[in-house]
Order: C-alpha cells, then sequence, then structure tokens
C-alpha cells in the first residue's frame, strides 16, 4: 500500500492567493470574509499536510514546543532555514 503525502507552507501570502482563486472562481463571494467563502482563517504561518484524509496543521508555536524552544529562538533560524527550503532538491549542490 502506497501512501502519497502532500505538503506545502501555508502563510500570509498562501491565504490571500486563495482568497483571490476563489473569487475568480464565484464573482459573488468579492469582499466577503474567509470564513463566508468557506475557507480557513488565516491564523500564523504553518506547514500543512493530510495523512489518511485527516488534515495536519503543524504551526510555529507548535515547533517551538516540540523542540522545547522558545519563537523567539526560532526567528534567529528562520534565514537559514529559508534558504534550506528555496533549494532546488533537483539541483546539483557543488
Amino acid at each position: 500500500m502506497v501512501f502519497l503525502t502532500f505538503t506545502h507552507i501555508y502563510d500570509r501570502n498562501a491565504a490571500k492567493l486563495e482568497e483571490i482563486e476563489k473569487v475568480l472562481i464565484d464573482l459573488t463571494l468579492d469582499g466577503k470574509t474567509c470564513e463566508e467563502m468557506g475557507l480557513e482563517p488565516f491564523r500564523c504561518t504553518e506547514i500543512r499536510s493530510s495523512i489518511m484524509g485527516i488534515p495536519v496543521f503543524i504551526s510555529e508555536e507548535i515547533i517551538s514546543f516540540v523542540l522545547r524552544r522558545a519563537k523567539e529562538e526560532l526567528e534567529t533560524a528562520r534565514p537559514a532555514l529559508e534558504m534550506r527550503w528555496s533549494i532546488n532538491p533537483c539541483s546539483t549542490v557543488q
């Protein structure tokens, strides 16, 4: 049995893009709130995935709790983490 998982980073830009896409599909939704459009409201940057059809949201607060670090300590590591995520896995490392 094979399980495929799709994971993406959900940030403020992704939330705005989701709203725009929804409005382009149905113009009557223009000017309505996320809840009225049937979308999850943006609370914080999250890693979103699903396991066996169950949605999973992992926020920075959860990561800092698991690592037993303050969120502020994670902020100092953010540039290095963002650089690691931006690397194309298909590209060759030199």
